[in-house]
């Protein structure tokens, strides 16, 4: 027998029944075994009170295959079977995702005769995906876009990879839905990123286990190595992220679908944030300090089309910790703001040199910004060799341009084009004193944050240097 991993949250409204057995047999008859943990998502789901759902809105948070997407397939077989719901809108940020859970449920329908016989028609074209009953119910399969909320109202709204779903999104969705007489909203995703403002909001009241129109069911490891200090490296001692029981609390499908033996190759092959991420349920949350910067204003300063024009700022920072460097340009955007982008972020250093006199030769970048104090002033004397200029940004200035980034982004006076490394960077920066003033520190934040420091810096840079006539600067 299958034992039940416990999930770290779990929190239901006051229900008089729920439907998950329902479901589950249903399922069962299609050939879909489930999990206890599908189960225990099933019944919170489909909790009912007074005939009607218990939950307005409905979220399970779980680790890549592990199953949550499963468990939501189900219950809109159930929907549309057997609670003849009018219409199921499944949505994904991505049309691959969309794609396979309506190829999963098409493979259900079609291979059984008691649901065969109830389907009427399925439609495959692109961007019209759908199944249709008999009884005029059906699902239909869209990938979420960001015009908004437009066309995914439905009786049931299903939001995998809710990781990714917007403010504007959510704003014009939830409020269609109030003319429909027992609507439900369903969120599917994994760990949330620093920009996950949405789906953070709903972990914030699911976590507190009071909301009385929300089911919550989300798996994941505490935090916390033996030493503070941890940049949990692999094989570092005491490092959370290499306690197997951990994985196992976070992991329900470890010895079923996946094997212990590619969870330790997730472990060697990715950034530990990331593996944190995804295999512990460690959300990239905003730094808890006066100075962290918010992620609903980081996410307002988003434009991954924007392109730094004229004058064009670089800088160059050094993360010995995880053994990587990143070198950041800031350049005028269209609007007059400040555009930020990562030009690369690798890992060593052995790059760096050549690649910054390779940009000072062929663009309008002036010296190259650096912190003398920190860990890239070990390139100084192979940058001097290489005859790249230099502005050494000295202890005040260094200070000033962290005050000045976080004051631009709450103003929105700086614009960045949403790239990974750097939101991560944004993520784990936390702060220290420096005199009266601050700066962001190394040591105590708890991933690779040479990303935001070279950015903090070349944005700083742009701003002494005034803004002469704009040009066109391309990477």
């Amino acid at each position: 027998m299958t034992v039940l991993t416990r999930p770290a949250f779990c929190s239901v409204p006051d229900h008089d029944s729920t439907a998950g057995g329902e479901a589950a047999d249903l399922a069962e008859s299609a050939g879909i075994v489930l999990d206890p943990e599908q189960r225990l998502v099933l019944d919170a789901m489909l909790a009912e009170r007074g005939g009607k759902w218990a939950a307005f809105e409905a979220c399970v948070i779980q680790g890549r295959q592990n199953g949550k997407t499963a468990a939501l397939e189900v219950a809109a077989l159930h929907d549309v079977f057997l609670r003849d719901v009018g219409r199921v809108v499944w949505t994904a940020h991505r049309f691959k995702t969309t794609s396979d859970s309506f190829a999963d449920l098409v493979a259900a329908c079609e291979n059984y005769d008691h649901l065969r016989r109830r389907v009427k028609a399925v439609r495959y074209a692109a961007g019209e995906q759908s199944i249709q009953l008999v009884t005029g119910s059906r699902i239909d399969f869209l990938a979420r876009t960001g015009g908004g909320g437009r066309g995914l109202t439905g009786d049931v709204v299903v939001v995998d990879e809710a990781l990714y779903a917007q403010p504007v999104m959510m704003g014009a969705l939830l409020p269609t839905l109030s003319a429909r007489p027992d609507p439900q909203v369903r969120y599917g995703s994994s760990a949330g990123l620093l920009e996950s403002s949405v789906l953070r909001a709903i972990r914030d009241r699911g976590r507190r286990g009071d909301d009385p129109s929300l089911a919550y069911v989300e798996w994941a490891s505490e935090r916390g190595c033996a030493s503070d200090g941890c940049r949990h490296e692999l094989g570092s001692d005491g490092c959370a992220l290499d306690d197997e029981d951990r994985w196992r609390a976070a992991n329900p499908a470890i010895g079923r679908r996946i094997t212990m033996d590619y969870v330790r190759n997730e472990r060697r092959a990715l950034p530990p944030a990331e593996f944190g991420r995804e295999r512990l349920g460690w959300w990239e949350d905003p730094a808890e300090s006066g100075a962290d910067i918010d992620p609903q204003a980081w996410a307002s300063c988003s434009d991954p089309a924007a392109a730094p024009g004229d004058p064009v700022a670089i800088a160059v920072d050094v993360s010995p910790a995880f053994r990587s460097a990143a070198v950041v340009a800031c350049g005028s955007g269209a609007d007059g703001r400040p555009v930020l982008e990562v030009v690369e972020h690798a890992a060593g250093t052995a790059w760096v040199v050549e690649r910054l006199r390779a940009l000072q030769q062929s663009q309008h970048c002036g010296p190259v910004g650096l912190d003398p104090a920190g860990p890239a002033s070990a390139l100084l004397p192979d940058l001097a060799a290489a005859a790249v200029a230099v502005d050494a940004v000295q202890s005040g200035r260094v200070s000033q341009a962290a005050g000045g980034l976080v004051a631009a982004v709450l103003a929105r006076e700086v614009v960045h084009r949403n790239e990974p490394s750097l939101a991560v960077a944004v993520g784990a920066a936390r702060r220290r004193q420096s005199g009266d003033a601050w700066k962001w520190s190394r040591k105590d934040s708890e991933s690779d944050i040479s990303p935001l420091v070279a950015a903090t810096l070349a944005r700083q840079l742009w701003a002494e240097r005034g803004d002469p006539e704009p040009g066109v600067w391309m990477l």
